[in-house]
């Protein structure tokens, strides 16, 4: 299970201290039903319950935090239940364990699939004020790296009006009009842009905004061109391009290299690679980088090979060499 900085919680703490005490009182929590059976349902409330699924705090209840989300309110209305028969001296608050485990038999969770990894690490983020297990562009590392020339930390050190692309989480959405200039009254935005190493804000301005306006939206994870602005006291971003990082190979790819080992480039294994890139004909060059025991030799396919950067593209020389031989490059444009 998560451990959670309960301290640190927010709108909820008392709870979450009443929460404890009875713990410490009682026994284990076995279940959110459980949980909803043991304390007191009238100071601990739907909102609590919520929260402590989305930051983790419920893991150890050996369920998908989906299906327990999916429960809080028949829970509550259980557990409210039960302790009212309690009140009436039908059982006891501490006793009734073996009550318990035939009730939680009857309390089956549904089975819904797990919150996707983004929605897991934003829940976090709303419960907690930050990412606890997981961070939404943990997954694009490689991406990241692929593209992006800087990050937020290294803008203080570039020049103002320097071009740079930078990734990150889209929040702090602000749709405005401009007041002034021949676009007047057209709709433009601010927004922030998380990273790894930080945020920065950023403007994307009405003709930019017209190309872009469904992406600048809160909790997109997105690649952003742009200028640095340095005349304030912090760096900001003025946006000139946002393209979502799940695309971002399809739209900022400069070439493919597939990878091989000279001992494994026989001539089926070149004539199966062949057959698979001329199934996916595009504008990028294709490249082959062959490891030999003295030296690594970077050898151009011809013109005739060129591709489109697709994910199936990449299943099938998965499919046909292993994982990992082939990858998308950005060209000078990645760190």
């Amino acid at each position: 299970p998560h451990v959670v900085r309960l301290s640190e919680m927010k709108a909820w703490l008392e709870s979450a201290r009443r929460l404890a005490g009875v713990r410490e009182a009682s026994c284990a929590f076995k279940s959110i039903f459980h949980l909803a059976e043991t304390v007191d349902v009238r100071q601990v409330n739907k909102t609590v319950l919520e929260v402590l699924v989305k930051a983790g705090a419920m893991d150890s209840f050996d369920a998908r935090r989906s299906q327990m989300a999916a429960v809080v309110s028949d829970a509550l209305e259980a557990g409210g239940h039960m302790q009212a028969d309690r009140r009436a001296g039908q059982s006891t608050f501490f006793g009734g364990l073996d009550d318990f485990e035939e009730k939680a038999a009857e309390s089956a969770l549904p089975d819904v699939p797990e919150w996707s990894e983004s929605v897991l690490a934003q829940n976090e983020k709303q419960a907690l004020g930050y990412y606890l297990s997981r961070h939404p562009l943990a997954r694009y590392e490689d991406v990241l790296k692929r593209y992006a020339t800087a990050t937020v930390r290294d803008l203080q050190g570039l020049s103002d009006g320097e071009t740079v692309v930078l990734g990150g989480t889209i929040s702090a959405v602000k749709p405005t009009v401009t007041k002034t200039g021949r676009s007047k009254g057209e709709p433009m935005a601010r927004f922030t842009l998380e990273d790894l190493t930080g945020s920065v804000s950023m403007v994307i301005f009405p003709p930019q905004y017209r190309e872009s306006r469904d992406l600048v939206e809160n909790d997109r994870e997105v690649l952003v061109r742009g200028r640095v602005d340095l005349s304030r006291n912090l760096p900001d971003v003025k946006v000139s391009d946002v393209t979502p990082l799940e695309r971002a190979d399809e739209k900022m790819a400069k070439r493919v290299v597939v990878s091989l080992s000279a001992a494994a480039a026989g001539a089926d294994v070149l004539e199966g690679i062949a057959d698979v890139l001329k199934k996916h004909p595009g504008q990028l060059p294709v490249f082959f980088r062959l490891d030999t025991p003295t030296a690594k030799v970077l050898l151009a396919a011809g013109s005739a090979y060129r591709v489109d950067a697709s994910q199936e593209l990449v299943r099938e020389c998965d499919g046909l060499l292993g994982a990992g031989h082939i990858r998308f490059a950005g060209g000078n444009g990645g760190r």
